[in-house]
């Protein structure tokens, strides 16, 4: 009985993502087309008025960069349903539970989109580079950057969708632009916190709110810190936890 339960729960799952893929390709292979002109007349432009070897801009550094934007814009527009009153309804009315609907949502907009795009980025990347070195004398040189930079960034880059993917649903309209708002005075309000409290536990330090001279002297080195795995993968956790966590709830109650 629960592995027919789990079963049609996986197909409802399914037929979730297929149905977001159906609404959604037409936007993703637009914009992505957008974007690969735009970097492929880049590089030939500098070909154009470069007579030497020029490098070409597409590499894992652009590829992570692009990606970390473009994914985050994608995530912030994962619950747009949820702006109209009508497409809310509807939305909110199809047959799958709040969980369901939440995983299908996350594996089309927090898995397949940017997978999707960086399989896409490759293939163009390696089209460009034989194309533009038949027409130029290949004088197009592929970027010596390394791939690692691009696979380690991974891990922040689905912390920093998930955050906006749960933004989506916090304040379907403008979600990209409050939740990016949100997120930095966040950030402002806990850097002030963590040093309210810093003041406080070392006073006699501190004349206001500078420090003596000579009065306070220590170095912390956070990245020595952060080089422990257990601490990465220990906040990473904590991230995804409050966000998903926080995704859940803020769907349940759109839907009561």
């Amino acid at each position: 009985m629960k592995n027919k339960a789990a079963e049609n729960s996986f197909q409802r799952i399914i037929a979730l993502v297929i149905r977001e893929v159906k609404l959604n390709y037409k936007s993703f292979l637009l914009s992505s087309t957008i974007i690969f002109i735009l970097l492929g007349l880049g590089d030939v432009i500098v070909l154009y008025n470069n007579p030497n070897e020029v490098t070409s801009g597409m590499g894992p550094n652009s590829l992570t960069q692009i990606l970390f934007i473009w994914s985050l814009i994608w995530a912030s527009l994962s619950f747009s349903e949820l702006i109209s009153s009508s497409n809310k309804h509807f939305y909110l009315s199809l047959p799958a539970s709040i969980g369901e609907k939440l995983v299908s949502k996350a594996v089309f907009f927090l898995i397949l989109i940017p997978l999707a795009f960086s399989v896409a980025y490759i293939i163009f990347m390696n089209l460009e580079f034989l194309v533009l070195n038949l027409g130029f004398n290949s004088r197009l040189v592929r970027s010596k950057q390394e791939w690692s930079v691009f696979f380690n960034s991974i891990p922040l880059l689905f912390l920093g969708v998930s955050c906006f993917f749960a933004g989506s649903i916090w304040q379907p309209k403008y979600s990209f632009f409050k939740t990016a708002l949100f997120g930095f005075i966040l950030l402002i309000a806990t850097a002030a916190l963590g040093f309210l409290i810093f003041r406080i536990i070392f006073y006699e330090h501190f004349d206001g709110f500078r420090i003596k001279e000579n009065g306070l002297n220590f170095n912390i080195n956070m990245d020595h810190y952060f080089e422990h795995s257990w601490v990465k993968y220990t906040l990473f956790s904590l991230g995804l936890f409050f966000c998903y966590s926080f995704a859940y709830f803020k769907l349940k109650e759109k839907e009561i």
